[in-house]
């Protein structure tokens, strides 16, 4: 006799709830609809061996979640998750970028048991989400086991996880292990982790993304399904007792599915032979929608796109993501305007948040600006001196540029990618550790090696740039609190000290209040600063030239 459990699993969902993109205005590849369809199969077939997990980011991302009405965007979340009959989820950073407000909110209002096993309250001492679940299918026992990465407070804004703290994914997964395996006894272990694959930040306390690590290192799991860093994949991992864990990333924004069958064969109540687990990844990019869940979420679905279509102003000329990549741009000086304005700074610091993403003249709507900014950043401004500012700088620059010995030699970092019969050129790192400043002027010359490069020759204002003084510096809260490291491992500030700089916290996001600022203008004429560039010309400009056209293509309008 054989007994059988089907477990489908959604990561990284960003409240791709329809299939509709309301940042681009068009029709989605993937949806929650689509995904709502195929589960309905599954039940249909059999609905008494599903078990339906997600693994967080649930909400943020597209217009579904917006922080100017965050108990709407919850009420909608919650309300999609128990039509769908989720069974467990495990919370996600960007769920805690929503506030306690929201979150605290969500886990009353969902009928589903949210993980996080490695989130402590400080005053109890105590799990603040569920460390694990027990589920029973076809008279198996099964543990559910959570966590979330221990990297939130290096994005994060303090009051948005106050009375909390996040503990090392290995050591909180040993502890719950062994009383998982003791005290429930279960047939398997399934680990629900929004944690990626390796590496990612890193500290003496934690590191960002530790799922190979524990299925390698921390036997008991059968299963880990995991998510955060986006990228689909599916391993199965010797650990270090000889036993196989199935690992498996079903991506994100809900264009994938993860699908488990885990088959027991059973004699006369006894195993012969061990549980075997098969999976793969299930696009949905061509199932149908769920008629159903589209006709019960109408109200919703309408209401989103009636928010995100509302007209703020107008934009005088078109800007686009890829001119961040090659130099001073309008894109970026569209932010650093921003943010000057808004905090009075002397500096600015930003970097495009999305690979490729353009504005064309005219209207600007609500939905344009999730094109720019998905996520829920505050404005941050922090004291830094000069030499601070000039070491951020080359820290930022070290990720984007190489050293050029020739006209012929390559400038920036760029990597190439096969696929079938497709080649691909990509940067290396991804666009948003690609900082620029506005209110210094400065020079990058490719020539030096990294940590070299920078010459800052003064303020924008005319007055003289000095490395000794202390200067008021303008960034997004990701960056303020100590993301991808440019504040502790550039600019040199122990991450302890960085609430100690911090001067200014904008009242609402840095996509609120871009929006609340076009709307005051009415109109937008963004353009390049020509404060910064890269040196030797006669040798840049060609390498621009060269590289912009292998990573974009020829398709691309620009010409440098």
């Amino acid at each position: 006799m054989k007994k059988k459990i089907n477990i489908l699993a959604t990561s990284d969902i960003h409240g791709c709830f329809f299939p509709y993109d309301y940042a681009h205005r068009k029709t989605a590849d993937g949806s929650m609809a689509q995904i709502a369809h195929y589960v309905e199969e599954a039940r249909r077939r059999n609905k008494e061996n599903l078990l339906l997990l997600d693994n967080g980011d649930i909400m943020q991302g597209q217009p579904t979640y917006d922080s100017s009405r965050p108990l709407f965007s919850e009420k909608m979340a919650a309300d999609i998750f128990n039509y769908m009959q989720y069974d467990a989820i495990t919370i996600g950073n960007h769920d805690i970028e929503t506030g306690h407000a929201v979150y605290d909110k969500f886990v009353k209002d969902v009928k589903c048991p949210v993980l996080g096993a490695n989130v402590i309250d400080k005053t109890q001492g105590l799990t603040y989400f569920h460390p694990y679940t027990l589920i029973y299918k076809c008279g198996i026992r099964i543990a559910i086991f959570g966590l979330v990465t221990p990297a939130i407070p290096y994005w994060l804004d303090k009051s948005l996880w106050q009375g909390l703290y996040f503990q090392n994914l290995m050591k909180t997964a040993q502890y719950w292990m062994n009383i998982i395996l003791v005290k429930e006894q279960p047939d398997l272990v399934v680990g629900l982790f929004h944690t990626g694959w390796e590496g990612g930040l890193r500290s003496n306390s934690y590191c960002e993304n530790d799922t190979l690590r524990i299925a390698r290192e921390i036997p008991g799991f059968d299963v880990i399904i995991y998510g955060h860093d986006h990228q689909t994949n599916l391993k199965t991992i010797k650990n270090k007792a000889g036993k196989d864990v199935l690992c498996i990333n079903p991506g994100c924004n809900a264009l994938q599915l993860a699908q488990i069958e885990i088959t027991k064969n059973e004699s006369k109540g006894k195993t012969i032979n061990p549980y075997h687990i098969k999976a793969k990844i299930i696009n949905v990019s061509q199932e149908p929608e769920s008629s159903k869940y589209m006709s019960t979420f109408k109200e919703y679905f309408q209401s989103v796109r009636t928010f995100s279509n509302k007209k703020i102003g107008r934009i005088e000329s078109a800007i686009s993501s890829r001119d961040c990549c090659f130099g001073d741009a309008p894109f970026s000086n569209m932010i650093h305007n921003l943010q000057l304005k808004i905090t009075g700074a002397d500096i600015s610091f930003t970097a495009p948040l999305v690979y490729d993403v353009s504005l064309s003249s005219g209207n600007i709507h609500i939905s344009d600006l999730y094109t720019i900014y998905r996520y829920e950043n505050l404005i941050y401004m922090l004291n830094m001196t000069g030499e601070e500012i000039r070491c951020y700088l080359e820290y930022s620059y070290s990720l984007w540029i190489q050293t050029m010995h020739s006209i012929e030699d390559p400038l920036m970092q760029i990597s190439k990618y096969t696929i079938g019969n497709n080649t691909y050129y990509m940067f290396c790192h991804l666009v948003f550790n690609f900082d620029t400043a506005a209110g210094i002027t400065y020079e990058v010359d490719v020539t030096k090696p990294a940590g070299k490069r920078i010459r800052i020759t003064g303020m924008e204002n005319g007055d003289s740039f000095q490395l000794t003084k202390m200067y008021h510096v303008a960034m997004h809260s990701y960056r303020g609190n100590g993301g991808n490291e440019f504040l502790t491992k550039g600019a040199k500030i122990p991450k302890a000290k960085l609430a100690e700089r911090l001067i200014y916290t904008s009242r609402h996001t840095q996509r609120y209040e871009l929006a609340k600022a076009i709307e005051k203008l009415g109109k937008i004429y963004p353009k390049a600063r020509k404060n910064w560039r890269f040196i030797p010309e006669e040798w840049t400009k060609k390498a621009i030239q060269r590289e912009r056209k292998l990573v974009f293509g020829y398709k691309d309008n620009n010409v440098y």
